[in-house]
């Protein structure tokens, strides 16, 4: 195998090795709070392994790679949740290594603004949710590699067996471990289409940097489609013979669905480009829509210009508008809609590729004053983001903090009544999403407290105490549900109970 598809630099200056590093220093200063420990509300319930409910639910998804990796740490002793550091480490670099493959893909890695521009993608707050949820990092890592792979071999052996072969396999490895990956691969496509048509219109080098472009992006939608079909063709067979469980993330909408749909899409885009979120809001947000409008104007601009007929223009202007179903992702066509930060995370790979290819559009040295602006907003951003960042990781660390001290107390009170001892099963009736002092990065399912979701509750109370709990059955659960109708909620002394092995827990309602 040729030894220059594992080789970082290219054309022997190590440019690309350089780009690495700095987007890396980015990736650290905004998620290294990630090399701490830190629970999601999944990661209680995989503290102390994965069993066959959890298997069945990556089987029901179609990641039977994240499946059998969990199985191999299973095997090995160790659990996912607990490997943050060794992980956590991995994953900054290869995050920070695929958001340049990206650039490369697309052919925007050697413009000056690449090393700041990739440091804002790596350091925005959609990308952090993802990391907050330690159990699943082992896992990332392995879709980013196979992510990584793709691309590369594309951009090594374009338009050739042996590139389509590579990327193929390697498409296929992280489709069926993460597919969000693909949202981002539908952006590089975008892009590079766009950068082919710009241009096509200058001079000779660039006229060689469309071609490369358009073949590649060619390239990444045949393999894509294919990889598509593998993967649906394989998880309906899987449902079909009893495999996979069958859940609404795999379904198509139906076309009566469809005017709904366009409803939510319209409100989601307005809320990752201009509305209020916890987790990105304020004037920062606005300061990033007016630089990316500004981008979108200065391309539309290039192509008004350099447009060689009508019909290059009208494509031009079609890549564009594929920006906004983009934007969402592949969840713009499947029943289940959950379109939190870690879902839409590749809006931040979007963003900072519309302001690459502004700068590519417009490279002339007489701009100075614009220039000078345009970095002076986009640092004042990465600023912001690593800030943002932080916020969110430290405030697990503070609502872990919350939720744990509150299950130490609801142990220490059940310990002291009677036949205590005989406790196996829990049963928790109620528990809110947040403490009375809220977080301000509360969004979605991201830093909800542990009392919240019902598969989190006992596992919580079980890696505080040290206590194999288990949740009650339906009939244990039936049996805490009537106790606690009547029960004024904790802290009251009425609020727990125990009968023979189930220990009942009232909490205040859910609100």
């Amino acid at each position: 195998m040729n030894k220059r598809f594992f080789s970082i630099e290219e054309n022997g200056d190590g440019h690309n090795f350089r780009l690495i590093l700095i987007v890396l220093a980015a990736a650290f200063l905004s998620k290294g709070v990630v090399l701490f420990r830190g629970f999601s509300i999944d990661d209680y319930a995989f503290a102390n392994g994965v069993g066959e409910k959890e298997v069945s639910l990556f089987f029901s998804q179609g990641r039977y790679l994240m499946a059998l990796i969990f199985w191999v740490l299973e095997s090995l002793g160790v659990n996912s949740s607990d490997l943050y550091f060794p992980l956590g480490i991995l994953v900054l670099i290869l995050q920070s290594t695929f958001v340049v493959s990206i650039f490369r893909f697309v052919g925007v890695e050697r413009l000056p603004a690449a090393g700041l521009v990739g440091a804002l993608v790596v350091a925005h707050p959609y990308l952090t949710e993802i990391i907050t949820f330690r159990l699943v990092l082992a896992s990332y890592c392995v879709a980013l590699i196979f992510s990584i792979l793709a691309l590369e071999a594309l951009i090594r052996w374009p338009s050739t067996w042996k590139g389509w072969a590579v990327a193929l396999v390697a498409t296929l490895g992280m489709v069926f471990t993460y597919q969000v990956f693909l949202n981002y691969f539908a952006v590089a496509i975008v892009f590079a289409l766009l950068l082919s048509l710009i241009s096509n219109q200058d001079d000779g080098h660039t006229v060689s940097i469309s071609r490369s472009a358009s073949r590649r992006a060619v390239d990444l939608i045949i393999v894509g489609v294919v990889a598509g079909i593998i993967f649906l063709a394989t998880t309906g067979l899987a449902r079909y013979y009893g495999v996979n469980g069958d859940v609404d993330r795999a379904k198509i909408i139906a076309l009566t669905d469809v005017p709904e749909r366009v409803g939510q899409v319209y409100s989601s885009l307005a809320n990752i480009y201009w509305l209020n979120e916890p987790v990105y809001s304020g004037w920062l947000k606005i300061l990033v829509a007016a630089i990316v409008v500004y981008s979108i104007l200065t391309i539309l601009w290039k192509v008004f210009l350099t447009r060689k007929n009508g019909k290059s223009w009208l494509f031009s202007i079609s890549i564009l508008i594929l920006l906004a179903p983009v934007s969402i992702g592949l969840i713009v066509a499947f029943k289940s809609w959950w379109p939190v930060p870690r879902v839409v995370a590749h809006v931040s790979v979007l963003c900072g590729l519309i302001l690459l290819t502004a700068d590519f559009c417009f490279q002339n040295p007489g701009r100075k004053g614009l220039r000078t602006l345009s970095g002076v907003a986009r640092c004042i951003i990465l600023v912001g983001f690593v800030f943002l960042s932080n916020q969110i990781l430290v405030d697990q660390q503070r609502l872990n903090d919350w939720d744990r001290l509150m299950a130490n107390r609801i142990v220490s009170r059940l310990e002291m009544i009677p036949n205590f001892g005989e406790v196996k099963y829990v049963s928790i009736s109620g528990g809110s999403w947040a403490f009375p002092e809220k977080l301000r990065t509360i969004q979605g399912d991201l830093n909800v407290s542990s009392f919240f979701p019902e598969h989190s509750k006992v596992s919580l109370l079980s890696e505080i105490s040290g206590y194999k709990f288990e949740h009650a059955d339906a009939r244990g659960a039936a049996k805490g549900a009537e106790y606690c109708r009547d029960r004024r909620p904790w802290p009251h002394a009425e609020s727990l109970a125990v009968f023979g092995d189930l220990a009942i827990v009232c909490l205040k309602k859910i609100s």
